[in-house]
């Protein structure tokens, strides 16, 4: 289900991710349940609609920040995520 706002967002996630992140987490976790529907749409079949939005939300978080010594930092425009 979508996350309204960033505290509607699991407590490891505010917990441990910066506010700028959990805001790109929530984004691309809504962006991603709206797109994939259950039981159609461009979800692969094993997978729910939750976990497919989870996985993009976590891509979408790596792609802007990078895990540097325990904590993240988003990347500057020249720098690329590593692929996964």
């Amino acid at each position: 289900m979508p996350y309204q706002t960033i505290q509607d967002l699991p407590e490891a996630l505010r917990t441990h991710l910066p506010v700028s992140a959990q805001e790109i987490f929530r984004r691309a976790y809504n962006g991603a349940w709206d797109s994939y529907v259950e039981g159609g749409g461009l979800r692969p079949a094993n997978r729910s609609r939750q976990d497919v939005a989870h996985k993009a939300a976590w891509l979408e978080v790596r792609r802007k920040f990078l895990s540097k010594d325990g904590h993240l930092a988003r990347r500057s425009s020249g720098q690329q995520s590593a692929p996964t």
